[in-house]
C-alpha cells in the first residue's frame, strides 16, 4: 500500500469518526428532549431579556432560564375557546385568541380569616329571708361558634385560575394550647378531608383552580380559657345588659405553597372574635353553694 493510499484511508477514516460522533450527539439531543444551554446563559433571571445569551427559545420562569417546547402540529395559531387548543396539550387554554400553557404565577388567598366564638358570664343570685348571696361569674364557652370559610385560588399570570395544581398547605397556632380543625374540597372528594392545626395536608385544585378551606375553633383564644384569665369582661359578672365584642385575636395560620413551583407561596392568618354576655340568674329561696 502506498502513502497515497494510507493517506485517502487516514482523512476517510476521520471523516467517519466525525460523522459517527455528530449522529451520537444528535441521538443524545433526540433521548434528553432538551439542549444544553451555552456557558453565556445565567443561572438566574428575573425578565426574559436576561436570559438571551441561552437561545431564542429560552424564557425567564420563576427566576431561571428555561428551554419552550415548539407546539405540536395540531395546535392551531388562533382560537376562540378552549377547546380549539385541545392538540396543544393538556395544559393549554384560549386567551386573547391564542393557546398558551398555563403556568402557575399566583396564589390568591386573604391575608386573614376570621372564626368567631362566645362566651355567656352567668352570676346565681339565691333569696331567702335572711339570707342573700350571689355565686360569681360561671362560664359558659363556645369555642368554632362560626367557623370561617374562604377560597383559595392558584392562578397563571393573566388572572386564570389553573385546574389540578398540587397546593401544600402547612397549619400552626399561635400559641400552645390553641387547636383549630379545617375542612378542605375541591369538589373532587367523596369524603371530606379533616385536619387539625399543626397538620400539612395537600390537595389539587378545582376546574376553575381554587380550593376551599373552611376552619373551625377547638378552643378558646389565650386568656379566654378560664375566668380566672385575665381578658373576661368583670361587668359581665354583675350587669345584666352587658354584652360586647373582643378581637379579632390572633390564633394561627396557614402557608400555602404550590408544589413543583419554586418560591411560589402565600400566608393567611387566622383570627378569633369573642362574643361575651351577662346574665344574673335570680334564684329565691335556695341555699347558695
Amino acid at each position: 500500500m502506498n502513502a497515497g493510499t494510507k493517506g485517502l484511508i487516514a482523512v476517510l477514516a476521520g471523516v467517519t469518526s466525525v460523522a459517527l460522533g455528530v449522529a451520537y450527539y444528535k441521538s443524545q439531543q433526540k433521548l434528553s428532549g432538551t439542549t444544553p444551554p451555552p456557558p453565556t446563559c445565567p443561572s438566574t433571571c428575573s425578565t426574559d431579556s436576561d436570559c438571551s445569551g441561552c437561545g431564542s427559545d429560552y424564557v425567564c420562569l420563576n427566576g431561571v432560564c428555561v428551554q419552550q417546547t415548539a407546539p405540536p402540529p395540531t395546535c392551531p395559531n388562533s382560537c376562540s375557546a378552549d377547546s380549539d387548543c385541545s392538540g396543544c396539550g393538556p395544559d393549554f387554554v384560549c386567551e386573547n385568541g391564542q393557546c398558551i400553557k398555563q403556568i402557575p404565577a399566583t396564589i390568591s388567598a386573604p391575608l386573614s380569616a376570621n372564626m368567631a366564638s362566645s362566651t355567656l358570664y352567668t352570676t346565681t343570685c339565691c333569696f331567702t329571708l335572711f339570707y342573700n348571696s350571689c355565686i360569681k361569674c360561671m362560664p359558659t364557652y363556645k369555642p368554632g361558634a362560626q367557623p370561617a370559610t374562604f377560597d383559595v385560588y392558584v392562578r397563571d399570570s393573566s388572572g386564570r385560575g389553573i385546574p389540578n395544581v398540587k397546593l401544600s398547605i402547612a397549619s400552626s397556632v399561635a400559641s400552645a394550647g390553641l387547636q383549630f380543625t379545617f375542612t378542605l374540597s375541591n369538589g373532587q372528594q367523596i369524603t371530606p378531608l379533616i385536619f387539625t392545626s399543626g397538620q400539612t395536608a395537600l390537595i389539587t385544585t378545582d376546574a376553575e383552580g381554587k380550593v376551599t378551606i373552611t376552619v373551625e375553633a377547638d378552643t378558646m383564644p389565650v386568656g379566654w380559657d378560664n375566668v380566672a384569665n385575665s381578658n373576661y369582661p368583670c361587668s359581665a359578672c354583675s350587669d345584666i345588659t352587658d354584652q360586647g365584642t373582643v378581637g379579632p385575636l390572633s390564633f394561627g395560620q396557614f402557608n400555602f405553597t404550590v408544589l413543583d413551583v419554586g418560591g411560589l407561596s402565600a400566608v393567611t392568618l387566622l383570627t378569633d372574635t369573642v362574643t361575651y354576655m351577662g346574665i344574673i340568674n335570680e334564684v329565691t329561696g335556695c341555699p347558695c353553694l
